[in-house]
């Protein structure tokens, strides 16, 4: 004898497990990292000059103070994309051009451009600039001055693109 209720049963079954699983709570979406970013050549993080809050400020090196001027939150926006946006101005580090060297690294209004697109490169230890897409230019520091303007350069792994993330 055929039992004509099992389909039925079977499809029951499904309904509650899936109606059941609709209830569980999902995991939390992790928060985003906040860091500093530090010179690997000479210990300085990265800030909007004078703390600004102004869209096109130079992003300049100055020693380490714990400030909120020198922290960035890290925003994925890609799997192999991220935009870092300063804590204390809300506003995104950008490219004020485009990948060639000498480009000037200020911070601008976050939207969906390239110029705001950043990549940690190899052993995530360069910042490397996604502007139009082209991952051939890092974040780069002139030298050891306080109040420097960061700038674009080929990546070619030279100690003034290497950077740290400490926890902001």
């Amino acid at each position: 004898m055929r039992n004509h209720h099992r389909p039925a049963t079977l499809l029951f079954a499904f309904a509650i497990a899936t109606v059941a699983s609709l209830g569980v709570a999902s995991p939390a979406r992790a928060e985003n990292a906040i860091v500093k970013l530090v010179s690997a050549q000479n210990g300085k993080c990265l800030q909007p000059v004078n703390g600004s809050l102004e869209m096109g400020a130079e992003i300049v090196q100055q020693p380490c103070n714990g400030s909120v001027a020198q922290q960035w939150t890290v925003t994925p926006v890609s799997s192999t994309k991220v935009h870092l946006v300063n804590r204390s101005s809300r506003l995104c580090m950008d490219v004020r051009g485009t990948a060639i060297n000498g480009t000037p690294i200020q911070q601008w209004t976050c939207n969906w451009i390239s110029n705001e697109n950043w990549n940690f490169g190899i052993a995530n230890n360069l910042l490397v600039s996604a502007v139009s897409n082209t991952f051939s230019h890092c974040a780069a520091t002139p030298g050891d001055q306080n109040g420097l303007a960061m700038e674009l350069r080929f990546c070619n792994g030279d100690s003034s693109q290497f950077w740290r993330r400490p926890n902001g």
